[in-house]
């Protein structure tokens, strides 16, 4: 039995979160979930990954936006303190675990947080004890205070489901030290298609970086991703082409209206 550990951070490659990832597949082999805990992975993260016609277009859309929340929360801290809202499946918590982090996963879900400990135990039978705590808990009664203050702020596709996201962010923002920095990758309200089909509460991206300003952070980058179709995400000649193509649209500004997500970073000042 093999998995795969990445070891610097700072190093940290597309095709190594790649490898990190397909970890799941000795996983669900290994760990023995019930068949609620296989459910909720499967629904939150799990099933596009296993399933090949599906797992190029999930690599496309998650292994960037991983790749970047790494760099940014350890391009200042060998082994920064971190809070994941609404961690799901763990993936991204104990990735951060393994790299030397400090992580505090925060999910609702009993379910997927029991699932988030028996991979933490297998991960740790095999590299050692990582400094990760998950908590079924609801993320607007956390004691955030007791943690302060914080390195980093994660949220991976959750915070639109955290309403009202403008008080979960007042109550966790002030406990971010001087310097440290908050990664949100979410769904893109301002996208054409989701203004059509997908409304919802949630905070559109320029908001989202309004609010975070005026709650004392610095937003660094506001990117828009995602708008190639699965079809040639698979092609190896076309893909290419669309990602040129789809860099070519930032340049140009469209992606604001075009990009499936966005992903704000910000530093507390």
């Amino acid at each position: 039995m093999k998995l795969y550990r990445p070891e610097d951070p700072l190093d940290l490659t597309a095709n190594g979160v790649q490898d990190y990832l397909l970890n799941v597949l000795t996983e669900l082999v290994e760990i023995d979930f019930s068949a609620r805990e296989r459910s909720m992975q499967d629904k939150m993260m799990f099933g596009r990954l296993l399933d090949e016609r599906t797992r190029p277009f999930f690599f496309y859309h998650f292994t960037p936006l991983l790749q970047k929340a790494v760099e940014v929360f350890f391009s200042q801290k060998e082994d920064p303190l971190i809070v994941e809202l609404g961690c799901g499946s763990g993936s991204a918590s104990i990735l951060f675990g393994l790299l030397g982090a400090k992580v505090v996963g925060i999910d609702q879900d009993a379910n997927l947080i029991n699932a988030c400990r028996k991979r933490q135990a297998f991960y740790e039978k095999l590299f050692g004890a990582l400094d990760i705590r998950f908590h079924a808990a609801d993320v607007f009664n956390f004691d955030y205070e007791d943690l302060a203050p914080l390195d980093g702020i994660y949220s991976l596709f959750a915070l639109h489901l955290m309403q009202p996201s403008r008080g979960l962010l007042s109550s966790v923002i002030p406990t971010l030290g001087p310097g440290g920095k908050l990664v949100v990758s979410d769904g893109n309200p301002s996208a054409i298609f989701n203004a059509l089909f997908r409304r919802g509460a949630a905070l559109k991206p320029r908001e989202m970086a309004d609010q975070l300003c005026a709650l004392g952070c610095k937003v660094i980058s506001l990117k828009y991703d995602c708008i190639i179709p699965p079809r040639l995400v698979k092609s190896k000649q076309l893909f290419p082409l669309a990602l040129k193509g789809e860099k070519a649209l930032h340049t140009m500004g469209l992606m604001r209206w075009l990009g499936v997500s966005y992903t704000v970073i910000a530093e507390k000042t």
